[in-house]
């Protein structure tokens, strides 16, 4: 019976359970903002490099949205994940960290193809859609898309499409 106290264990347990569940959430939910800010630092890093310049903490900052002590400390990570090497103030990919750069481009400028050929978004909002969705497709899946859209070279804003080896032409001009 409850008032002889055969319940309380069971309470117990399902209280235990249910707190938990709701850690487990949140430990997953904040796992995944610090794998988007990874992806989006590493994205942010390549744009620039690619653009003959070097990404700052004052670049990420302004690019992540994040005050500068939380970049600090994704900055880190991602160098003791071997992600990028810092050279004073200013920082380089490694090859890991490219590769993963250049497989968030190419998933982004594949969605925005995507969004404006067959979703037919307007031009103004395919790239905040694309932004949104980028994380969440495997290699797979962005081959996948690529095959489907005919394998495009550009993004309807002109920009080149990284190859699925990891290839992007040139800067043009």
């Amino acid at each position: 019976s409850v008032r002889g106290g055969t319940m309380t264990p069971i309470w117990v347990a399902a209280g235990a359970t249910l707190l938990f569940l709701l850690w487990w959430r949140r430990h997953r939910a904040g796992a995944e903002v610090s794998r988007q800010h990874t992806e989006d630092a590493l994205k942010h890093m390549f744009e620039q490099e690619y653009r003959g310049r070097h990404a700052s903490l004052a670049s990420l900052s302004g690019a992540l949205h994040l005050p500068d002590r939380a970049v600090v400390a994704l900055v880190t990570r991602m160098q003791m994940r071997g992600l990028l090497e810092a050279r004073g103030v200013e920082f380089d990919l490694t090859p890991d960290g490219e590769r993963i750069a250049l497989q968030i481009i190419r998933a982004h400028r594949l969605l925005e193809r995507y969004f404006a050929d067959e979703a037919r978004l307007p031009l103004r909002k395919i790239h905040a859609a694309a932004e949104r969705k980028e994380h969440s497709l495997s290699p797979a899946d962005v081959d996948r898309l690529s095959a489907s859209l005919g394998h495009p070279t550009v993004d309807p804003h002109g920009d080149p499409i990284p190859s699925p080896e990891g290839t992007v032409a040139p800067p043009a001009g």
